[in-house]
């Protein structure tokens, strides 16, 4: 066995090529080379042999240095390795993700993409610290994280782990809150003491509310519309007589994420979260609205389920054929303060522009000439 530049750089063996074959596609991140850029690489070793022998762990899977071997394939030549040992799959990610970033110019979309895969990978591993390993501001972590937390993707864990190695409380700077509740529990978090457990506050929406929103709506008689939240009745007991109305309501065991009928129109004011602290439940409740509504989905939202409207998920739901035809601001001083009324409807265009990352903005795109929004007092 030679030694090159410090690193085992054994003869080729044909089982060691059959190894290399297995393996050095399966922790790749990062898109592939330009074909220019590769063949430049390539030309290189093909001149100069490899100058940086690849990483691999113990198990020879490649962590870093796809290409080298790609090309010292083609060529016909080993690929010589450096062999480290990695304690999990999170350090492999790491360590790969902190080499080649090193070496590529990526976009903020693509970064956004390896930071949500790592992640999804160790979601214990604390903004700040993931922040150097790609890159970028802890706040731009913070931000991915969210987006993953409220889709259920990545679980919202009460501590993460640092750079040392050690678990700490999830630390916030500020906090905005809607309720008494949801300050106290703020409070607690701040302060490091672990909030009491207390039952989710199930506030109604107003009944005055609801009536004046649902006078909004032109109602096809015989329709069939669905409350999926219905609690104590606030939308439900306020529809026409003229429509057919059905409803679920989780405390009575008619879960609306097994509600197999097909409403025309799903109404509501849907739940924030699954319990107090819990999950994010606006876009699972929407999508899955916008995926059994056959006409129209009206939502009754505050300023952190608006959030959760990116640009990128209303033109998801514009490929689905849904456009956002009615949005409203309603100040509800004796109940949350500001409101905002959303009604989707099916094959209609939207009256609100959405610009995705990196699309140019265009103000005739608003369709501000072609104005259907209701302004409501």
């Amino acid at each position: 066995m030679k030694q090159r530049n410090g690193f085992a750089s054994p003869r080729p063996r044909k089982a060691d090529r059959r190894f290399a074959a297995d393996y050095w596609n399966s922790t790749r991140l990062l898109p592939d080379l330009p074909p220019a850029e590769y063949e430049s690489l390539k030309q290189s070793i093909a001149a100069k042999g490899v100058g940086v022998p690849i990483l691999v762990d113990q198990h020879g899977k490649i962590i870093d240095g796809w290409h080298r071997e790609r090309a010292c394939r083609e060529l016909g030549t080993y690929c010589p390795r450096e062999i480290r040992h990695f304690a999990s799959d999170s350090e492999r990610l790491q360590v790969a993700v902190s080499l080649n970033l090193n070496r590529r110019h990526l976009d903020r979309a693509q970064r956004r993409e390896i930071i949500a895969a790592l992640l999804k990978a160790d979601p214990a591993i604390n903004d700040n610290h993931l922040g150097q390993i790609v890159g970028v501001s802890k706040n731009t972590v913070a931000s991915v994280r969210a987006d993953l937390e409220s889709t259920c993707q990545i679980d919202k864990l009460e501590q993460r782990r640092g750079r040392d190695g050690k678990d700490r409380p999830a630390k916030y700077r500020r906090i905005i809150t809607s309720t008494a509740n949801e300050t106290e529990k703020a409070l607690a978090v701040m302060s490091g003491v672990q909030a009491a457990e207390k039952p989710v506050d199930w506030d109604q929406t107003p009944e005055e509310v609801c009536r004046e929103i649902i006078g909004l709506i032109p109602w096809a008689e015989g329709e069939l519309v669905l409350e999926p939240f219905r609690g104590q009745g606030s939308f439900y007991n306020n529809l026409p007589d003229s429509i057919r109305k059905d409803w679920c309501e989780i405390k009575e065991g008619r879960d609306f994420f097994q509600y197999e009928g097909q409403p025309s129109t799903i109404i509501s004011n849907p739940p924030f979260r699954n319990e107090a602290g819990g999950d994010n439940l606006v876009v699972p409740c929407l999508e899955r609205s916008l995926n059994i509504a056959t006409k129209r989905v009206v939502f009754f939202i505050n300023h952190k389920s608006l959030n959760s409207l990116t640009a990128a998920r209303l033109t998801k739901y514009e490929g689905w054929g849904w456009g956002i035809t009615h949005f409203s601001v309603w100040d509800t001083k004796k109940w949350f303060g500001r409101y905002y009324l959303v009604i989707f409807e099916k094959h209609m265009p939207s009256i609100i522009g959405f610009f995705a990352a990196n699309e140019q903005y265009n103000v005739e795109d608003v369709g501000a000439e072609d104005d259907q929004s209701v302004t409501l007092t």
